[in-house]
């Protein structure tokens, strides 16, 4: 055999058992040896069991309810105010043959001068006190009914028949209307004489109720005897019996209005 081919067989035997004696040491390095005690294996550790963490279920609040009572509402009722407004103006009287009408004893009272005496007779019949003077004046007067309401003699109504003897003044009505603080109705009578101061006195007269409209009422006696001459006497200021009466009767409207 030619010596290469033998150097090279020599090689591969070498090399073959090199490789059998590597594996049979790793052999025996892994199997024990023999009456060695075969070493115990691992015991594996327990699982660890975790606490099983429990989740309380959320607590639910039941919603709370607020009950809140209202009163029941309650309605008043206003009744509507009742205005009493007066008549501003009256121009009638009782027609001859019917009786004169009549008010409750001493709810009218009348302070005046002769002619509110001529008619006396008539109103004193039918409930009317009559304060008369003759030739009393009107700015007199006024202290005559500030008196009487010093000493709580006003009645309810209040007749004023002033003017016939000299002038009235529209201060001297709002000193009359003050004297006469409490009474519920005022009434002047306006006046029909043959005087130079005839016609500014009625036109003071019948101006006081628009200044005074839920308290004066005017009685209009120019304008209910200017068409009777008749009912008067000869010096055409004072009455005679009939005059009178018609007087009267036109203060007892005036007073019931």
């Amino acid at each position: 055999m030619p010596r290469p081919a033998v150097v090279a067989l020599l090689a591969a035997l070498v090399l073959a058992g090199c490789g059998q004696h590597a594996g049979s040491a790793a052999t025996a390095a892994a199997a024990p040896a023999a009456g060695s005690p075969t070493p115990a294996a691992p015991t594996p550790a327990a699982p660890t069991t975790l606490a099983s963490t429990t989740t309380a279920a959320p607590t639910t609040l039941a919603p709370t309810t607020t009950t809140t009572t209202i009163p029941p509402t309650t309605t008043t009722t206003i009744p509507p105010t009742t205005t009493t407004t007066v008549p501003q103006v009256v121009a009638a009287t009782t027609a001859p043959g019917v009786p004169l009408p009549t008010v409750p004893a001493g709810s009218v009272l009348e302070v005046g001068d002769s002619i509110s005496l001529d008619a006396a007779p008539f109103l004193q019949a039918s409930g009317v006190v009559v304060n008369g003077e003759v030739s009393r004046q009107f700015s007199t007067g006024i202290g005559v009914v500030a008196e009487l309401a010093t000493a709580h003699q006003l009645p309810g109504t209040l007749v004023v028949d002033l003017g016939a003897n000299g002038t009235v003044t529209a201060a001297e009505i709002d000193e009359m209307v003050q004297a006469a603080a409490g009474v519920h109705h005022l009434v002047f009578v306006d006046v029909m004489v043959p005087r130079s101061w005839e016609q500014a006195d009625n036109a003071v007269l019948l101006a006081a109720p628009s200044r005074y409209p839920k308290l004066v009422t005017v009685a209009d006696w120019h304008a209910v005897s200017g068409a009777h001459p008749e009912w008067f006497t000869a010096d055409g200021v004072h009455l005679n019996p009939d005059g009178a009466r018609a007087l009267a009767g036109l203060i007892l409207a005036a007073a019931r209005s």
